[in-house]
């Protein structure tokens, strides 16, 4: 079954991410909308929170990265 994505919604998911990425300040302004129940404000927020997490997840994984070359490298002394 195919599941149909509102294009509006796609846009502004699409762009609350790339907006989070590169000018963070830009959105957050955005953001600050009296309108939070528009669908397309909604969306930049998913895509804001969305980059957010692959951010965090990042992170952590650079952190057991170094973490086990730490080790690595304690054994091998």
């Amino acid at each position: 079954m195919e599941e149909h994505i509102n294009p509006t919604y796609l846009k502004g998911f699409n762009d609350g991410y790339i907006l989070s990425k590169h000018e963070p300040a830009i959105l957050s302004g955005i953001l600050k909308s009296d309108n939070p129940a528009n669908e397309f404000l909604k969306a930049l927020k998913a895509g804001q929170k969305q980059f957010e997490t692959e951010k965090i997840l990042e992170m952590i994984k650079q952190g057991k990265e170094n973490t086990e070359r730490g080790r690595k490298n304690e054994i091998e002394k």
